[in-house]
C-alpha cells in the first residue's frame, strides 16, 4: 500500500565530515549548534542550506524490507487544475518491526522535520504532516531515473 505522503526532495551533496553510518537513516532535526547534531548540506532548488542532524538514529536500513525505483505524478503548478508531471521516485518498504518504527516515528514528530540520509548524503528533510501507517513511503523529487536507481541500489546492497 502506497503511503499518503510522498516526501518531495532535491538531491543533496555530501558533506558529514567523518560521519559513515548506515546506508540508509532516519534522524530528528535539530537546531543550529546542538552540541548532538552534525551539519548536513541540503540543495534546495539550487539553494544550498545547512541542517543539522541529530546524531541519534530514529530508523536504519535494518527497518527496511525493500526499495525500488517508481513513477510519481507530482504537482508542478497550483491552483484549481495544477499541471503535473511524471518524475522518477524511490518507493520504500518496511519490515514489520520497521513499519511500527516508521509509524511511531512519523505520529510523534507531527509538524516537525526528519531528515532522510542515503549513502551519508542528505536528500531530504520533510516536515511530517501526518502519521503513517503503511507499509511504504515514496521519496520523490528532482533527479534522473539514474540517481534514483543509484541510490535504490546502494539501499538495496546496505553498503
Amino acid at each position: 500500500m502506497k503511503s499518503p505522503l510522498s516526501f518531495l526532495f532535491a538531491l543533496a551533496a555530501f558533506s558529514t565530515a567523518g560521519v559513515h553510518g548506515s546506508v540508509f537513516e532516519m534522524r530528528r532535526v535539530e537546531a543550529r549548534g546542538t552540541p548532538q547534531a552534525t551539519a548536513f548540506k541540503l540543495d534546495r532548488a539550487g539553494r544550498t542550506d545547512t541542517v543539522f542532524l541529530s546524531n541519534e538514529v530514529l530508523l536504519d536500513r535494518s527497518g527496511l524490507a525493500g526499495a525500488r525505483v517508481v513513477q510519481e505524478r507530482v504537482n508542478v503548478t497550483s491552483g484549481r487544475n495544477p499541471e503535473q508531471k511524471t518524475v522518477p521516485a524511490i518507493q520504500l518498504s518496511f519490515t514489520g518491526k520497521g513499519q511500527k518504527q516508521f509509524a511511531a516515528l512519523t505520529k510523534s514528530m507531527l509538524g516537525k522535520q526528519v531528515g532522510i540520509v542515503i549513502d551519508g548524503r542528505l536528500i531530504a528533510a520533510p516536515v511530517l504532516r501526518e502519521g503513517i501507517a503503511g507499509g511504504s513511503v515514496t521519496l520523490s523529487g528532482i533527479f534522473t531515473k539514474e540517481d534514483a536507481a543509484a541510490l535504490v541500489a546502494k539501499v538495496k546492497s546496505g553498503k
